[in-house]
């Protein structure tokens, strides 16, 4: 997999490959921590909301998690030339 992300990449060096793969898996595994962090303050400001009945705080919540689950499916199918550029915008 190295070898074929070396080729497509255009990398000197298989480490260099190897250096960006964890990279993006750091991010990736932070940013899971962070919408973890996220995750547990929506739900603790839905159990604030007095009128609200307990499946419309549920329904609330699914539809957020689908939102982000659908995000970071997109983020991860973009190639990093892709995200530089939406980056700039």
């Amino acid at each position: 997999m190295l070898l074929f992300a070396k080729q497509e990449e255009g990398a000197n060096k298989l480490s260099e490959v190897r250096n960006g793969f964890e990279e993006s898996l750091n991010c990736l595994n932070f940013a899971s921590k962070l919408w973890g962090l996220f995750k547990s303050l929506i739900c603790i400001a839905l159990d604030s909301v007095n009128n609200l009945q307990s499946q419309d705080k549920i329904n609330v919540m699914e539809k957020i998690e689908q939102t982000v689950v659908d995000f970071f499916t997109q983020v991860m199918q973009m190639d990093s030339f892709t995200l530089r550029q939406e980056a700039l915008e």
